[in-house]
């Protein structure tokens, strides 16, 4: 689907869900039938009751032949000048990262098999450089000062190598825990590590 104008552009993810129906001459029920929904669930985010889930999102955006950016955030990639600070961050595309139950993970080479993505319990979008990540929602343990609550811990599964100031996740035979290199909150337990943090998300 071609960019609208500015004074056309729909102002919600619903509106746009609308628009690109239209332009494909689907029905609800034909765009439903596509993401294996019911007619109703379409109708409701096209009036803007409920948004798509992440996953849902990416689903949309390749059954309605319009990129992710667009369907969730509209034209502005397409309005900004290339030199304009924002233009190259709006442009990266968005990896979907799968969150993972802890009692599923084992070790480095489920993930980077992929066969991880079985356990799947949700996907969050981020924008970051690398496909190699995956998300947990773990106990902080002696950390809880620095990351307060159960956040969501993301993890890049190729950095592997103790980092300064950096956590990783290592593997150990009670589970998975968190572990700061260079804290002295707690002793380097032993175990593999499953990757290193590259961010933390705190759900309110």
């Amino acid at each position: 689907m071609d960019a609208l104008p500015e004074d056309q552009l729909p102002n919600s993810i619903g509106g746009r869900i609308r628009a690109a129906r239209k332009s494909l001459g689907l029905n609800q029920g034909g765009l439903a039938a596509r993401l294996g929904v019911s007619q109703p669930t379409v109708a409701n985010w096209e009036a803007d009751v409920h948004n798509p889930r992440q996953l849902m999102l990416a689903k949309l955006s390749e059954a309605l032949e319009v990129s992710l950016g667009w369907l969730a955030g509209g034209n502005s990639t397409e309005r900004l000048s290339p030199d304009h600070p924002a233009a190259t961050y709006l442009a990266r595309g968005v990896t979907h990262v799968p969150v993972l139950p802890p009692e599923t993970l084992t070790d480095r080479q489920s993930l980077k098999s992929r066969t991880a993505h079985c356990t799947a319990i949700d996907y969050v979008p981020v924008s970051l450089d690398t496909t190699s990540l995956f998300g947990v929602m773990l106990d902080p343990g002696p950390y809880a000062a620095i990351f307060p609550g159960t956040p969501l811990f993301i993890f890049d599964f190729e950095r592997i190598a103790p980092e300064p100031d950096l956590f990783a996740l290592i593997q150990t035979e009670d589970g998975p825990v968190l572990h700061g290199w260079t804290t002295s909150l707690a002793p380097l337990p032993s175990g593999e590590v499953l990757g290193t943090l590259t961010a933390a998300i705190r759900y309110f």
